[in-house]
């Protein structure tokens, strides 16, 4: 997909409507773009502006800044509406201040920077958006058309011009300097852009609307699928997938939830169309087709030195073929598919389905070397850098506040010398080689990134920050495990006075290791420059202390360790898992569970007799004694699975099942910490794991249940037991002791099966009866044994991840620090009666050493 952001500067403002509603350019860049020695992207480029409670005439913006969305942040204009606003250049500013106003969060940077413009307040109500009002008009008269014309021919040719000329002319604009050049453009594209038109009309849409009487479906379905994507890219621009490139797909936040969603629900619809393809008749012929498609993209993709970018009207042709059918489906799907076409058309032009790598990438990073930037010579009031260029480059620029202020040609070494023009000052610079490519073009490669390390150069009373590299005034801060040290270049920083503000410093920015005692300090010497190793011993305890305290740190820290994870292993560290099982919700009635063990905990309540068995992959949890594996998951079946909750019940009194659930529920709100992306993952759950689950994550009292019968993974029917049979402590049968459970039934269980048409294979069984109708006769027939396991390879307990297909979320970053339970629940939703419940402790602080403290003791007292 192209892009549909624009980026407007102070030179682009020249016409009152060139800010209109919903404005691209509110929804952010899609490239990385440095401001300072800060790197953002996926969001709007504001810096500076008037702070939160200030007039709107204080602020000053960057000069790069896009235009459009500083001026909704100054309040000049707003999103909804669009508006008019006067901007003037006030040259070179020194400070920008970052604050959030009207939605938009700007930037502050505190360095000067040669552009700056300023708003002045003007009424807006004088400029409005004419965009709507011309939309209006065009959707009043495609849909008297459509409700009123049985001619595709003369349907499809009036609708066609009429979405092209008004996306083009009015609701997705190209960019342009002047509204003449949109004419221009609109009018060029316009000619093949029919021509691909006609086309489409002759091999899909007449079969789809051929001898078609459904007139208020067509114009529902059909006319308004086209209007929504070829008007509608201001709600597709919020979607996180902007191209389908390995790097764009890593860095962008959000865009492989994003990608998954769409390929399903992309599957689901191929799959619909296939089968009516299939009943048709015509489905040989259209796999054939397809086989074309795909091979003539194996062809471009062989093409060397050339990359398939698929622009997404090429989508809309390869798609458009299979909605050849006359449904309602089909109806929606290909006025959908024609509408994205016309906007990409309308909007981008034909561009090439292959591209060279250079114009693909933009101004992304080439992943290019960077140069070596020795110390530089501070004399007076300037600063010079020296440094060889690569042979395989054929010169370097510098940037100093984000501006090329340097380029030097030729493969030896080259000088920048940097004079004080003000007094104190914070300045940012960037070094980054020049390359000549053919016919004379000049390509500036990637650059060194500013540091954040500060010193106060002598003589000069500047702050520099400097790229990776500049050692004699660049703190190096390195972390290496399982020890930490800091490397300091500088040997001023190199005083035994300045080691505990150092130390204290640490604190601040970087953590240690859980276990790890000392901390080094590596400093070289004044006199020869030979390392010196000093070492400062702490306690355990004020080693921890400081540790977590500034754990909430950690995600500025991430960069500085060579393994990220790190980070995941100190916070999982801090928490210890302890599982309990009981007839009811209160803890008071539960006994700990050994996990991995060979022992079920049996318990009652006035419902029924329980036992449960608990297992989970390389237990680390409470108590110690707990196996930490268990036979269970060498099983086949169960090799990838990350727990089981193994249980067995008899009941006392007949039980229905048609309201019995099974799942979690939470005594607190926890909608403030769930993690990005759940709604993604519910829905993953949802859709292909068991769709029979419902959820109210979002209220006071959270609740995630499924029907008993269909969200157990097995479930076993045994026979009815002697009424006195557990009278006295006897232990419930537990056929899965010593392996896995297993789908069916034992004695007149089999028969119980039978006569409540109950299918004899897990799967169908658990697909029959997410229907309710299938289990509102079933009844847990009093004392009747029945079985059950509940396992996923979904929950891995140990490293606090939450694994979905294509995705995993670390749950353990948006869990805050205190204890926390997790409970599986066998209730009845309707009346509430708790049947048993199975809580999952994770112990945390004065709770943990408490649980600690007492197992010893159990444990000193039992030997």
């Amino acid at each position: 997909m192209e892009t549909g952001s624009t980026r407007k500067t102070a030179d682009d403002f020249q016409n009152a409507d060139d800010c209109l509603s919903d404005s691209s350019d509110f929804f952010g860049m899609r490239k990385p773009y440095t401001i300072g020695a800060e790197e953002i992207n996926y969001r709007s480029l504001v810096i500076g502006g008037p702070a939160e409670r200030e007039d709107v005439a204080s602020g000053i913006y960057r000069g790069d800044s896009f235009l459009c969305a500083a001026a909704i942040h100054a309040g000049v204009i707003t999103e909804s509406s669009g508006g008019c606003g006067l901007v003037s250049l006030v040259g070179t500013q020194k400070e920008f201040v970052g604050s959030e106003r009207n939605g938009i969060t700007s930037l502050g940077f505190n360095a000067s920077f040669p552009l700056s413009i300023q708003f002045t307040t003007n009424e807006s109500s004088s400029c409005k958006d004419p965009q709507w009002r011309a939309f209006g008009v065009s959707l009043t008269f495609t849909t008297i058309l459509s409700l009123f014309t049985t001619s595709p021919a003369l349907f499809f040719s009036s609708i066609f011009s009429s979405v092209f000329f008004q996306t083009a002319l009015a609701s997705d604009t190209p960019d342009f300097a002047s509204y003449d050049g949109v004419i221009s453009s609109a009018l060029g594209r316009f000619l093949p852009a029919a021509f691909v038109g006609l086309c489409i009309y002759l091999h899909c849409v007449r079969y789809t609307l051929r001898n078609l009487q459904a007139q208020f479906e067509k114009t529902v379905l059909w006319l308004g699928g086209c209007w929504f994507s070829a008007v509608g890219q201001e709600l597709f621009d919020k979607i996180p997938l902007s191209r389908l490139t390995p790097h764009d797909l890593q860095q962008q936040p959000g865009a492989v939830p994003a990608l998954i969603i769409i390929l399903v629900l992309v599957f689901v619809i191929a799959i619909t169309q296939v089968l009516a393809f299939r009943v048709e008749g015509r489905l040989p012929r259209y796999l054939a087709v397809y086989g074309l498609f795909v091979g003539a993209l194996a062809v471009l993709v062989a093409i060397p030195r050339l990359r398939l970018r698929l622009h997404h009207y090429f989508y809309a042709l390869l798609l458009l073929p299979g909605t050849t059918l006359q449904t309602r489906p089909s109806l929606l799907y290909q006025g959908f598919l024609v509408g994205l076409f016309i906007n990409g058309v309308a909007r981008w032009g034909f561009d090439s389905v292959v591209q060279t790598d250079l114009a693909l990438r933009g101004n992304a990073k080439l992943g290019s070397a960077l140069p070596d930037v020795p110390a530089p010579i501070i004399r007076g009031d300037n600063i010079t850098f020296s440094m060889d260029v690569n042979s395989s480059y054929d010169g370097i620029s510098v940037q100093v506040n984000d501006v090329e202020r340097f380029r030097a040609l030729g493969n030896e070494e080259a000088s920048f010398r940097w004079t004080k023009t003000q007094g104190e000052e914070t300045q940012y610079f960037r070094f980054g080689f020049v390359k000549y490519e053919r016919l004379g073009v000049v390509t500036l490669q990637d650059y060194t990134k500013a540091d954040k390390s500060i010193e106060k150069m002598k003589n000069l009373k500047k702050t520099a920050m400097l790229g990776p590299g500049l050692a004699g005034i660049n703190l190096d801060l390195r972390i290496t495990f399982p020890f930490q040290s800091i490397t300091c270049t500088y040997p001023d920083f190199c005083d035994y006075n300045f080691l505990p503000s150092l130390y204290r410093n640490l604190g601040e920015n970087a953590y240690l290791l859980r276990g790890q005692k000392q901390l080094g300090i590596v400093c070289p010497n004044k006199d020869n420059m030979t390392e010196r190793r000093i070492k400062m011993v702490i306690s355990r305890k004020v080693f921890e202390r400081v540790a977590m305290t500034h754990l909430h740190r950690l995600k500025n820290a991430v960069w500085r360790t060579s393994n990220p994870n790190d980070i995941e292993s100190l916070k999982a560290g801090k928490y210890m898992l302890k599982v309990t099982a009981g007839p009811a919700y209160d803890l008071s009635t539960h006994e700990p569970v050994v996990v991995n063990g060979d022992e079920p905990l049996q318990f009652e309540n006035e419902f029924m007799t329980s036992s449960i068995k608990v297992r989970i992959r390389d237990y680390q949890g409470l108590p110690k004694h707990s196996p930490a594996h268990s036979a269970y998951f060498d099983h086949p079946d169960h090799i990838k699975d990350q727990y089981s909750v193994g249980f067995s019940f008899v009941p006392k009194r007949d039980i229905p099942a048609a309201n019995a659930v099974f799942g979690h529920d939470f005594d607190r709100p926890v909608r403030d910490r769930l993690p990005p992306g759940f709604n993604y993952a519910f829905a993953i759950v949802k859709e292909f794991i068991d769709p029979g689950i419902e959820a109210d994550p979002y209220s006071d009292k959270p609740w995630l249940f499924a029907p008993a019968l269909d969200c157990w993974f097995i479930l076993r029917i045994g026979d009815t037991l002697p009424r006195d049979s557990l009278r006295g402590g006897s232990k419930l049968p537990h056929v899965h002791e010593h392996e896995p459970l297993q789908e069916g039934g034992d004695a007149s269980g089999l028969k119980y099966r039978e006569d409540n048409n109950i299918p004899s294979q897990a799967q169908k069984r658990r697909k029959h009866f997410i229907s309710a109708a299938n289990r509102k006769s079933i009844v847990f027939e009093k004392n009747r044994l029945y079985q059950g396991d509940f396992f996923n390879p979904y929950i891995d307990f140990n490293n606090f991840r939450l694994k979905l297909p294509g995705v995993s979320i670390k749950v353990i970053k948006y869990i805050d620090d205190k204890t926390h339970n997790l409970r599986w629940v066998f209730k009845d939703m309707k009346t509430g009666d708790v049947y048993f419940v199975v809580n999952l402790t994770l112990l945390f602080g004065d709770e943990l050493t408490k649980a600690l403290r007492e197992e010893e003791m159990e444990t000193t007292a039992t030997k």
